[in-house]
């Protein structure tokens, strides 16, 4: 999932799980993905309908640790 809030973003997993209740993150995998209604549930009600959007945003940015520079690259 994408948010987008203002001038910044973050992502989150998709609420889709597969067989074996796992994340398939990228697709690597290629197994089969079904939505998880609790995941889905819970994320429309704790973001979207409570307008939690730009402080999950804010939280994943200032959990993020990047040192920029040569090191990155």
């Amino acid at each position: 999932m994408f948010y987008l809030s203002r001038l910044s973003g973050s992502f989150s997993n998709a609420p889709y799980i597969d067989k074996f209740g796992e994340v398939d993150m990228g697709l690597r995998f290629g197994r089969q993905l079904f939505l998880h209604q609790k995941r889905y549930d819970s994320m429309l009600r704790n973001l979207w309908l409570s307008h939690g959007v730009p402080s999950f945003i804010s939280r994943k940015l200032e959990a993020d640790i990047n040192n920029g520079g040569w090191e990155t690259i």
